[in-house]
């Protein structure tokens, strides 16, 4: 539709692997420190951001990571991270059905019964 081709063109998209910053091996002990209390804040801003949002997409194709792990929605939702974003989801005043975007060649919107209790 009009409406969503519009909220999609104008809106923001919140990615934590980017959103939230990220510890890494090589930091120092004062680079670590700070980059805590910057994920601090951003963790503890999850929620203003989900009551924001227009849609709840997850992004979840198969892949691969460098390591040879292999990702995809079953793994997505086993991270606490993804379950923090569900939940923020669901527990807003207006909750949004997700739409899911993995490898399949559509797109899946997942009812809050099927979402929760099939997982």
């Amino acid at each position: 539709t009009k409406v969503y081709a519009k909220d999609v063109e104008d809106g923001y998209i919140w990615m934590p692997a980017l959103c939230i910053p990220q510890l890494e091996s090589s930091m120092s002990s004062s680079d670590c420190i700070d980059v805590l209390a910057k994920q601090s804040r951003a963790i503890r801003s999850l929620a203003q951001y989900s009551y924001q949002s227009t849609y709840f997409y997850i992004c979840a194709p198969r892949s691969v990571t460098a390591s040879g792990a292999e990702l995809d929605f079953s793994t997505w939702r086993e991270s606490g991270w993804c379950r923090a974003q569900e939940w923020a989801n669901f527990l807003r005043p207006k909750a949004m059905m997700p739409i899911v975007i993995t490898e399949l060649p559509q797109v899946r919107v997942l009812e809050f019964f099927d979402f929760f209790l099939f997982r």
